[in-house]
């Protein structure tokens, strides 16, 4: 067991907390031997979709839309990463500038026994210095991305 006694650096310590946490769950993910683990599953209405986000659905993977209930999960555990709904993730890199694309995960769904991540792509304004930290923006353009 390691110990973490550094209190005067509180981001050093949140980070090998983190660090340890994710190792914890990495070790205990493996000896269950399952690739696809999804927390907090339930049956939820379809009034919750936008019309965006329905369009997106009937389009993209050929969703009924007369199906009252679909299933979305909390958090889903895919080959050691996991995705957390609300949570942003770094998608992709611009080529001439590598500026990172940021996308937010509103749903994790699951459809004819597949699950899929519907994202909200926001948009990048600015890189704030002072902060070492990117602003970003959504703009309700929405993508499904596979695991």
């Amino acid at each position: 067991m390691m110990r973490t006694s550094n209190f005067k650096n509180v981001a050093k310590t949140l980070a090998t907390r983190y660090c340890l946490k994710q190792c914890f769950k990495s070790h205990y993910l493996c000896q269950l031997k399952d690739l696809i683990y999804p927390v907090g599953v339930k049956k939820t209405r379809t009034t919750c979709f936008n019309t965006a986000m329905k369009k997106l659905l009937v389009n993209d993977l050929g969703w009924n839309e007369l199906d009252d209930f679909i299933i979305i999960c909390h958090r889903l555990v895919y080959d050691t990463i996991e995705y957390c709904r609300s949570a942003v993730y770094v998608i992709d890199l611009l080529h001439f500038n590598e500026q990172p694309i940021f996308a937010q995960v509103v749903f994790i769904i699951k459809i004819d026994q597949k699950w899929w991540l519907v994202m909200d792509l926001l948009n990048t304004i600015a890189y704030n210095e002072d902060l070492f930290a990117w602003e970003i923006k959504s703009i309700d353009h929405y993508s499904l991305i596979d695991p």
